[in-house]
């Protein structure tokens, strides 16, 4: 991997500076990283915060509109995408910024990060006084047979108090016609949690297919153990998206809202063929809330997280050697009023309950779901290895150590799940079953996509 650094100069910050008149211009290249929304155009060039910064408050609709690859298509859409970066990024200090395999990450200073600001916290809460292996169970182990390795992201150095943020861009903004597009789990409303009762109506809507187990019952936060895969994305075919997830839901029709985290590959929302790590939420069945990561300032970081959300990894599953299979372990925790993501050994960051009002999942979720989902048009990608459910280990995607949390906080096994395949001659899943000391309880899925789904 290689990496440029750039170390902003020492005084007030750029967009502060921004604020008090600053407008000089920029050429239209300042403001656009030199990979596509598929990353196929070389190496990305580092574009120093400031020059970033200085690009938003002189950009113009018409530097974009008609452009390659762009989508807005009128001044107000395009002013609404601006508006919203300038809002994301006002006031901000940015130490060091770098550039690692085509995406900028800025490190950005913890009480001073998006959510804190947007949300107007005047701290952050204080993460569950425990690991997350002591408050999900880490049953597997590397040595074990089947278990998988843990996968692991080269780490960037920023300074104490700071953490890297995946930079949000109006080249990455304008690839969808609107601001709502831009934040939406998918396009036309795809994407969104999928339950079993819209299944016998509506087994593929808006090009959302998927396979997936789910189970209703109260629970305060769940795990699961994630076979890491990288299924490729023919964005030049019209497929959108594939990803693996857990959802945790609570209400119902127009109050639903959910806690989402899982890996997706979506080359147009993250600008590279990798999956990365996602979190996505909403307060009201996708309609006025929801985005991804830290796009809308609503996920709050954690000091010391391992891994920042829109992050990739060094390795991926390859089907059917069975010393090549990477693992994740990631799961929320409704602690103290606010649903924390937990990642390997360490937390990430949480969701302030306040987000959910007084919706359901301000006190807990009523329903859990484990899966692969995908968009598409008239062909979709692949789920999962892009492998049947029914060729299992090694060469399928799984799911192990499915787990939720009761009222007292006790980590129970998921025994209930009932598996679903809306999608049949595109994905598949088994049922649960358990796989003693190692997997505990686990499935199978996923499948090569393709066309019909």
């Amino acid at each position: 991997m290689s990496y440029r650094f750039y170390r902003a100069a020492s005084g007030a910050s750029a967009l502060g500076r921004l604020a008090l008149g600053l407008s000089t211009a920029l050429a239209v290249a300042t403001l656009l990283p030199a990979t596509s929304s598929a990353g196929q155009e070389g190496p990305a060039k580092l574009v120093p915060f400031g020059d970033f910064a200085r690009g938003l408050a002189t950009a113009h609709a018409t530097d974009f509109i008609g452009k390659p690859g762009v989508a807005v298509n009128n001044d107000a859409d395009f002013e609404q995408m601006r508006a919203h970066l300038l809002k994301l990024y006002g006031g901000q200090h940015v130490a060091r910024s770098l550039v690692r395999d085509g995406i900028t990450l800025d490190c950005i200073e913890l009480s001073q990060q998006p959510a804190m600001r947007i949300q107007g916290l005047k701290s952050a809460a204080e993460a569950p006084p425990f690991s997350p292996q002591e408050a999900f169970g880490t049953k597997a182990t590397e040595g074990d047979k089947m278990a998988g390795q843990q996968a692991h992201v080269e780490s960037v150095a920023c300074p104490k108090g700071s953490f890297a943020m995946p930079r949000v861009t109006l080249e990455q903004m304008t690839r969808f016609d609107t601001i709502g597009a831009f934040f939406a789990k998918g396009p036309h409303g795809a994407g969104q949690v999928h339950t079993p009762e819209q299944d016998i109506e509506q087994p593929n809507t808006n090009g959302h297919a998927y396979s997936y187990a789910y189970q209703y019952l109260n629970n305060w936060g769940g795990q699961s153990t994630l076979s890491l895969n990288n299924p490729y994305v023919y964005t030049n075919e019209g497929e959108v998206f594939s990803l693996m997830q857990q959802w945790y839901v609570g209400g119902s029709g127009g109050s639903t809202q959910t806690a989402e985290v899982g890996w997706q590959n979506y080359p147009s929302q993250y600008g590279t063929e990798n999956p990365v790590l996602f979190s996505y939420y909403t307060a009201d069945d996708y309609n006025r809330t929801g985005c991804y990561n830290y796009t809308c300032g609503a996920f709050v970081q954690y000091g010391g997280a391992p891994i920042s959300l829109g992050e990739y990894w060094n390795h991926y599953s390859i089907p059917g050697n069975a010393n090549a299979q990477y693992i994740i372990t990631i799961g929320y925790y409704f602690y103290q009023g606010n649903w924390w993501l937990a990642y390997g050994t360490g937390w990430v960051g949480y969701y302030p309950g306040s987000l959910y009002g007084s919706g359901q999942l301000s006190h807990n979720a009523t329903l859990v779901e484990f899966g692969t989902e995908s968009v598409g048009s008239s062909v979709w990608p692949a789920e999962g290895s892009g492998q049947w459910a029914s060729k299992g280990w090694p060469y399928s995607g799984f799911q192990y150590n499915l787990e939720y949390r009761n009222s007292q906080g006790s980590l129970l096994s998921l025994t209930g799940l009932t598996s679903t395949e809306p999608s049949p001659k595109c994905y598949t899943d088994t049922p649960e079953a358990y796989g003693g000391s190692t997997w505990e309880y686990y499935f199978y899925l996923g499948g090569p996509g393709g066309t019909g789904c």
